[in-house]
């Protein structure tokens, strides 16, 4: 916290104005010119007795309460919370020095619409004012939110000084968190369908044995415990629930393909969200999740792991991971996942290409893989590109550029088409809806007992 400088106000300044209007009357009103000295003198006597009644900064309080952890491309409610220790009204504005990767919004309409971040204050004797705000982050990291800045007016509103209190500067923006929150939530009201998600569990199907219970008429008749039914002498049938504990090896591609923007985020940020989502509903049926980046090398490898434990060395490891600006390599990604994940395994390969080069590579590796694992290859769609496909064209330019795109995505079928051929699961969405696109299938895959 620290104490700036006076600054005249604005009604100041235009006090000031007047004066010196009047000294134009000097030539025709001699007299003028010491009324107007006397008018500036009283002028500034009062300017600096304002700037005395400006509370102290041990006067004032101010408490910024954040989350622990900002989630991406999400609105974060936050708090201010100002204090009062005087037995006036404190008056002036107050504003927030953030980094352009956050934008700050409040949930008023006293904030300044030239300024998001700047809003007007003012604060009863003795009292506090709780400002609610909400925090969007535009890019996954670290970063100081900066001071509170308070400009805190006098009694007669000439004198203003300027005061900043260093609370809770630092965030952490990790991947989509409240995504997660939601899910959990329309998991426990069972209104999964409402944002999208497919419940395919079925009571009943599956491996592994899940309880004993009375006989219905619909249920399959090779179920039936004989042992259990000779005991209570009445029909009793077996329980088995889709097969617990497998592995997911999740591959995030994070070359310069997915460096492009789709709205406000990348499509890095987009494949991240699904990664933790993917992971977090894994961790409900109890399975392994493991984790590799790469990009033109293998940048990071995390061996499968499940609960709590996963989670946080997921979100750990994701929470600042930006995109490299060179060419996709999957040859050393694929050969080390081959030979380090011995178990077989649901891989699924977050990336994106646009040409043939790269998309005859990974068909390339994709026997090596199919060999032991299911792997299920993700790509996110370029909305522009799809854009120009579709739109009319109206001048030669726009015909071209209609063609080119055409182009794009018929070569991106091309190589989806033989990546099913070899036994590969495809999902290419949009980026909006990758996450439940991805979740949707790693769902299927569980009911259908594929791995």
């Amino acid at each position: 916290m620290y104490r700036g400088r006076l600054v005249p106000s604005i009604s100041f300044l235009k006090l000031a104005g007047l004066g010196a209007v009047a000294l134009l009357l000097v030539p025709v009103l001699p007299g003028v010119g010491l009324v107007v000295l006397a008018y500036n003198i009283v002028l500034v006597i009062l300017l600096f007795w304002d700037g005395c009644t400006v509370p102290s900064p041990e006067k004032i309080a101010v408490e910024r309460r954040l989350p622990r952890k900002l989630s991406l491309g999400e609105e974060n409610p936050c708090e201010l919370v100002l204090s009062n220790f005087t037995t006036r009204m404190v008056r002036g504005v107050m504003r927030q020095g953030v980094p352009e990767e956050l934008v700050v919004g409040y949930l008023d309409s006293r904030s300044s619409r030239e300024d998001s971040a700047t809003r007007p204050v003012a604060i009863d004797p003795y009292a506090g004012e709780r400002i609610e705000f909400k925090v969007f982050a535009r890019q996954r990291g670290f970063y100081d939110m900066g001071p509170v800045n308070l400009r805190l007016r006098g009694i007669l509103g000439l004198a203003e000084r300027d005061y900043a209190f260093d609370e809770g500067r630092y965030v952490k923006v990790y991947p989509n968190l409240l995504g997660v929150g939601r899910y959990d939530l329309m998991t426990r009201r069972s209104h999964l369908s409402q944002i999208g998600f497919r419940q395919v569990r079925k009571v009943g199907s599956g491996t592994e044995f899940e309880k004993l219970r009375e006989y219905l008429p619909d249920d399959d008749f090779r179920h039936v415990n004989w042992k259990a039914t000779a005991k209570k002498r009445r029909p009793i049938t077996q329980e088995y629930q889709i097969e617990r504990s497998q592995n997911i090896f999740i591959c995030l591609d994070t070359s310069r393909y997915m460096a492009y923007r789709a709205g406000k985020l990348t499509k890095l940020d987009y494949a991240v969200n699904a990664t933790l989502m993917l992971a977090h509903v894994a961790k409900r049926f109890d399975d392994n999740v493991g984790l590799m980046v790469f990009s033109d090398r293998v940048r990071l490898y995390h061996p499968p792991l499940k609960g709590s434990g996963m989670m946080s060395a997921l979100v750990d490891a994701l929470y600042a991971l930006e995109p490299e600006r060179c060419a996709v390599e999957y040859t050393e990604a694929l050969r080390t996942l081959a030979a380090r994940q011995k178990r077989r395994s649901l891989v699924v390969i977050f990336t994106d290409f646009f040409d043939s080069r790269d998309g005859e590579e990974l068909l390339r590796f994709m026997p090596l893989l199919r060999r032991r694992h299911l792997v299920l290859c993700v790509t996110v769609r370029d909305e522009r590109i799809s854009a120009l496909a579709a739109q009319e064209p109206r001048r030669a330019e726009d015909a071209f550029d209609r063609y080119v795109a055409g182009e794009v995505l018929s070569e991106r079928a091309r190589i989806h088409g033989i990546l099913r051929n070899r036994g590969a699961l495809v999902v290419d969405s949009m980026p909006r809806e990758l996450t439940v696109a991805a979740v949707n299938q790693y769902l299927q895959v569980k009911a259908r007992q594929m791995i």
